[in-house]
């Protein structure tokens, strides 16, 4: 039962010990990894959102090359070819379908999505900061020391030189 006991204890404190010094030393590893994480999560939504961007401009330009008036009506407006046909340009006559349908578009290009970025966890924040990895590295070394004290005993070296007596007779 004592061995039982010892060994039990002997592998909690091993186990523990090496996690705390592998943890202090692999604590800014760790942080990189989650803000490199994170860095791709946001390259990846700038990415989808050019990519939308993309399509509607290519949607607009076969549209364009369909539609000649598409055409004629940016040159008026950007170029000011036609200026005798300005106010109608600038101020369009307006159709109450069109108008809600074209709020409704711009309601929907407007909506933000969900922020689904991953965080840093809190902890590793406070795991990364100096003392506390000093202390860890010191705790894990303290529990390792002390679980191979308490598996091997410390014999005082009188009962040793006894011990080895009686081995030789």
């Amino acid at each position: 039962m004592a061995t039982l006991l010892k060994t039990t204890f002997y592998c909690i404190c091993i186990a523990v010990g090496i996690m705390a010094v592998f943890l202090s030393i692999l604590a800014p590893e760790i942080e990189t990894y989650y803000q490199n994480k994170i860095r791709l999560a946001q390259t990846q939504a700038e990415i989808a959102a050019i990519k939308e961007r993309l399509f509607e401009f290519n949607q607009f330009i076969s549209r364009a090359s369909k539609d000649q008036d598409v055409i004629n009506i940016l040159y008026e407006s950007q170029l000011g070819l036609n200026p005798e046909n300005t106010e109608e340009i600038m101020f369009p006559a307006v159709d109450i379908a069109k108008k809600a349908a074209a709020q409704q578009a711009l309601a929907k290009i407007m909506e933000l999505p969900e922020s689904n970025m991953p965080e840093v966890p809190e902890i590793i924040h406070r795991l990364n900061r100096k003392d506390v990895r000093n202390v860890l590295i010191l705790a894990g070394a303290a529990l390792i020391l002390t679980a191979y004290i308490f598996v091997i005993g410390i014999v005082p070296s009188s009962q040793k030189m006894k011990n080895e007596e009686k081995k030789e007779i």
